[in-house]
């Protein structure tokens, strides 16, 4: 009997071996300046920032007593890593996705902030000697390489030809990285004068000559600045460029509201969720637009943690309202999750109405307000007889301020999966009676990635609803001609069935059903009702009649 438990033993150790990989053990360097990073070793309880108290927790076992370099959280710490081998080097950064780097499974865990603030660890297969920059996270601090050995190597100053900031009139660049060389920067309509360059070297042994730009709306090589470094040994040379670009000017949409706005449906990279959005621009925070990039609520002065910034519906709105109306836009996007009405009151206690409208003026120099998209509800789903003469102020204050007494609104409805939100939406979809110029965006047929928010493919319908409404009301844009409402198809889903009717039941007309691609799977035609049962994903619903509706996305559970 021995010989058979042995056998089984080496057996389940060879199963258990192949079935739960270990991390690669590989030694890494990593070049740093001097000051940036201190290594420590990857076990709970140890503190995971060099200037705060924040301690790992939940880490997984297989990285246990690995080294992490901790630094002093900035969003940009910057480093080289240099593998010893062909293998897998390893990244500590937010769970919401690495561009370019593999999530290994089961490896989330946390720190203790009062967000208890959810990090994953990242790997990315290289060659030995590969140099490869540490990844730079713009919502995150600290993200930061681990392996089982790490050698810390601080740069030699003589050599080095980097700057420390670059200044724009006076301040500085947003998001600049030492290593990176050129920049492009955005400039309001209204601006006439050439901007005037400043930069910083990273060490003063080091020369910078700079080059100003002559004519912010002549040719490329004319709207760019250059500031060329040397190092002290003369062994190294970097030359920067800031691109400058004049933008027209923006029709602008202020986003507000509580998390459904902020956004809490997961992103997906394959999906190009993480793609600078055509024709968008975001306001950041230091005054500037730029390309616009989920999360869009980053920059929020009134925001909960960044690392739950996900997708919201400005995502899918301003790609819809760009392509159709061939115009440039700016999003100002400013909610803030589990904020109700009240704490939105510009004479509350709280102060999510003042600090909104400082940026949401500051964002005027780049363009005009076409409409203010409004997502909240949540919280104040208990307190609709009052709601809408909070609503009516909150918007009477806002025109006022920002100076547009019809600016147009719209306001979304929440969740339909809880029967404790039907009261909210019932009093919601009545809202152009108790504010003009408004509507509402329907919420139904979505669904949910939790108790409270759209999972991902219901925000991109929620922001489509938004588009349509504000380009029928804005832009007097339609797909088709709006028909007499009455002979209007109705679609609906119920129980992963396609309901449609049609009042005139004499009227001849035709269903297609399509996938997501665009691929037809169904075409029918019918009399007044017809029900198809489908299988769960997302569909596009065209009918066609004389009275033609609007292609119309479902989601089937």
């Amino acid at each position: 009997m021995k010989p058979r438990i042995i056998l089984s033993f080496l057996f389940l150790s060879i199963f258990f071996l192949f079935a739960f990989a270990l991390p690669d053990e590989m030694i890494i360097s990593v070049e740093a300046e001097r000051d940036i990073f201190v290594k420590k070793s990857f076990t709970n309880g140890e503190v995971i920032f060099t200037n705060r108290t924040y301690t790992l927790e939940n880490i997984p076992v297989e990285f246990t007593d690995y080294e992490f370099l901790a630094s002093g959280g900035k969003v940009i710490d910057l480093g080289t890593i240099i593998p010893s081998s062909d293998g897998l080097i390893y990244m500590i950064a937010p769970s919401g996705g690495l561009s370019g780097w593999t999530i290994v499974e089961n490896s989330e865990f946390n720190y203790n902030d009062n967000a208890k603030t959810k990090v994953s660890i990242y790997q990315k297969q290289v060659a030995a000697n590969q140099r490869v920059s540490i990844p730079l996270v713009e919502s995150f601090p600290g993200t930061t390489p681990i392996a089982k050995v790490i050698d810390l190597q601080i740069v030699n100053t003589e050599s080095d030809a980097r700057l420390a900031t670059i200044k724009v009139n006076g301040m500085d660049i947003e998001f600049f990285n030492k290593e990176k060389l050129s920049y492009p920067f955005y400039l309001p309509y209204t601006f006439n004068s050439l901007p005037v360059i400043a930069a910083t070297i990273n060490e003063s042994i080091a020369t910078a000559t700079i080059t100003q730009a002559t004519n912010i709306i002549g040719t490329e090589a004319e709207r760019t600045a250059t500031i060329e470094v040397k190092s002290q040994d003369l062994t190294t040379t970097m030359m920067y460029k800031i691109i400058f670009e004049k933008l027209p000017e923006l029709d602008l949409f202020l986003s507000i509201g509580q998390s459904n706005m902020s956004g809490r449906a997961p992103m997906d990279v394959t999906k190009g969720d993480f793609d600078p959005i055509p024709n968008t621009y975001l306001f950041t925070t230091s005054t500037q637009f730029m390309d616009a990039v989920n999360p869009l609520n980053l920059y929020s002065n009134i925001r909960n943690a960044a690392s739950i910034q996900k997708i919201g519906p400005s995502f899918s709105f301003s790609k819809e309202v760009s392509s159709k109306t061939d115009r440039k836009i700016g999003l100002v996007v400013n909610a803030k999750g589990g904020s109700s009405i009240e704490s939105w009151d510009k004479n509350g206690i709280d102060t999510l109405y003042s600090h909104t409208l400082v940026r949401a003026l500051e964002a005027k120099k780049w363009g005009t307000y076409k409409a203010i998209l409004w997502h909240q509800g949540e919280s104040n789903r208990y307190g609709t007889a009052i709601y809408p003469q909070q609503v009516s102020k909150l918007v009477a204050d806002l025109r006022i301020d920002l100076g547009d007494a019809n600016l147009f609104f719209v306001a979304g409805e929440i969740g339909y999966w809880r029967t404790d939100f039907a009261a909210f939406n019932s009093m919601i979809r009545n809202i152009s009676t108790f504010v003009n110029n408004s509507a509402y965006a329907s919420a139904e047929g979505l669904t949910n990635v939790d108790d409270s928010h759209f999972d991902r493919e219901s925000q991109l319908i929620l922001g489509e609803r938004y588009a349509d409404i504000v380009l029928n009301n804005v832009y007097g844009i339609t797909s088709v001609a709006l028909p007499n409402q009455d002979n209007m198809p109705v679609v609906s889903i119920l129980n992963k069935k396609l309901y449609i009717s049609v009042q005139n039941k004499t009227l001849t007309s035709i269903c297609e059903v399509s996938d997501i691609s665009g691929r037809q799977i169904y075409r029918k035609e019918f009399f007044g009702n017809i029900q198809l049962p489908l299988q769960p994903g997302v569909y596009i619903v065209q009918v066609e009649n004389n009275y033609q509706s609007m292609p119309k996305k479902v989601i089937v559970r």
